[in-house]
């Protein structure tokens, strides 16, 4: 990603601990050596980043069954977080205080949500049915249990 102004590019990439790409480094497009933006205040593998201004970045990490949206100056410093704890997030873009996002999460397929920085709602609904496919699906898998299940087989 090319920050706003154009003179830094931000990337995930791999540290020195591993094989996957973890940590969020700034590189000037001008060249020099690369500043791991991330390997001291996020121990977690990144998946998604955007620059918010060219001073700040969004990103987003995995956190069990959860994600971590986190905002980090390039300085280094977490400045915001907001934690997902029972929600997926599989994307995020940020234009001022706009946020959009994908999520998911055991129970619910994934939507886009927006949020104003004070109020947050889902604005998609592709997956109305799944409640009705879920509840169908367990009735019929319900009734074939009972039918063929017995201690004594």
């Amino acid at each position: 990603q090319v920050s706003p102004d154009g003179k830094t590019l931000a990337y995930v990439g791999v540290s020195d601990g591993g094989p996957e790409p973890h940590d969020v480094y700034l590189q000037s497009i001008a060249g020099g050596t690369p500043k791991n933006l991330t390997s001291s205040i996020i121990d977690r593998p990144i998946s998604t980043l955007a620059w918010i201004n060219s001073d700040s970045l969004v990103m987003l990490a995995a956190e069990g069954f959860g994600s971590t949206l986190y905002r980090v100056n390039t300085a280094g410093e977490v400045t915001q977080r907001q934690n997902f704890s029972d929600q997926l997030l599989w994307d995020v873009a940020v234009k001022g205080s706009l946020r959009a996002s994908i999520r998911s999460s055991s129970v619910s397929p994934p939507e886009l949500w927006i949020s104003d920085g004070n109020n947050e709602q889902q604005v998609s609904n592709l997956h109305a049915d799944f409640p009705k496919l879920i509840r169908s699906e367990e009735r019929r898998v319900g009734k074939e249990c009972r039918s063929r299940w017995s201690p004594y087989h």
